[in-house]
């Protein structure tokens, strides 16, 4: 995969506040309420400062329309639960990682990230896959992707 730059990270644990969606478009609808919740907090004052990340969960199946998607903001001070927002802790590990600038091609990038997985010395590890948004503020036509694949 000479087109795409794969990096190895250990993501660090951090504790994180999430809301997940089940709809057609989960995405948005889970972080029209993660975003509501953040900017009262003022956690978004600073959009690029605190990571943002999101995942399916459940995943698409075919021939359905309505999937999930749960959207996590890294938090570095003390929150309780609130409505429809979770405090958990994410425990970390070794991820192998590649960068997308255009979301109508996010499924194409992770089909070639588990494809250049399936070929190195490393395996899938059972986990989420997660998606890193550089700056959640962005219009979506602007909006730069890091993709985590799991790994062992």
């Amino acid at each position: 995969m000479q087109d795409m730059d794969v990096r190895i990270v250990e993501l660090e644990p951090m504790r994180v506040a999430f809301a997940r969606a089940v709809s057609s478009s989960p995405e948005k609808d889970a972080w029209a309420t993660l975003e509501a919740w953040a900017e009262k907090k003022g956690l978004l004052d600073d959009p690029g400062k605190l990571k943002v990340f999101g995942f399916n969960n459940p995943k698409p199946f075919p021939g359905k329309s309505d999937y999930g998607y749960e959207m996590w903001i890294e938090l570095q001070e003390e929150f309780e639960p609130e409505g429809d927002i979770g405090i958990k802790d994410f425990e970390g590990g070794l991820y192998a990682s590649t960068t997308c600038d255009d979301l109508k091609k996010v499924g194409k990038m992770w089909k070639k990230l588990w494809d250049w997985c399936q070929a190195s010395e490393y395996k899938w590890r059972k986990h989420f896959e997660l998606e890193h948004l550089d700056n959640p503020k962005k219009p979506k036509d602007e909006l730069i992707v890091d993709l985590y694949l799991p790994i062992k």
